[in-house]
């Protein structure tokens, strides 16, 4: 039996199959993410997945975490630019115009936005860690260099943010298959 501690205890509530994605070691090559693929993306300190709140897309919404669910306002695509060396833009799966940003006024909040065409440096996302276990090291933001973050670790329902870089568990992520 697989003792689970420290990061990967939040998981146990999502599903069984996720936690044995986590518990694996990461894969040395990195596997690239197909753009058709949903998926909902998941803090691997809370458990909890990126949320649009009430599930009203428009430019400006906040993206918060909040226990995850199969609705629309939870399932996410990636696309890669130029294989992922310069980042990706994280997509509505289903309104595919709108994207993930940090906010410009105070460049912190993670917000929805309309995606540009070829995406701006605030649109763009270095994905690293990423392997056959789903299992995101850091989504680091183009423009300003800093993690996409779970402000203090908050195991609640909390807008997303972007934050200096730290390895901690609350900036590590996990994808997870979702359904439309």
């Amino acid at each position: 039996m697989l003792a689970l501690t420290g990061w990967m205890r939040p998981l146990t509530t999502l599903f069984a199959g996720v936690v044995m994605f986590v518990a694996t070691a990461p894969s040395a090559a990195q596997a690239p993410i197909d753009p058709t693929r949903r998926f909902r993306i998941a803090s691997v300190a809370s458990g909890m997945c990126w949320d649009v709140p009430n599930g009203v897309f428009r430019a400006g919404a906040v993206i918060q975490q909040y226990p995850c669910h199969d609705g629309e306002n939870q399932q996410w695509a990636i696309h890669s630019i130029d294989a992922g060396i310069n980042g990706g833009v994280i997509r509505s799966a289903d309104n595919t115009n709108f994207c993930v940003t940090k906010n410009a006024a105070d460049g912190l909040e993670l917000q929805v936005c309309v995606l540009r065409r070829g995406g701006s440096a605030a649109q763009l996302w270095r994905i690293s860690g990423f392997g056959i276990n789903r299992r995101l090291d850091r989504l680091t933001n183009v423009q300003n260099s800093e993690c996409a973050d779970v402000p203090g670790g908050s195991l609640t329902p909390a807008t997303l943010q972007t934050f200096v870089c730290n390895n901690g568990a609350n900036q590590v992520w996990v994808l997870l298959p979702a359904t439309p």
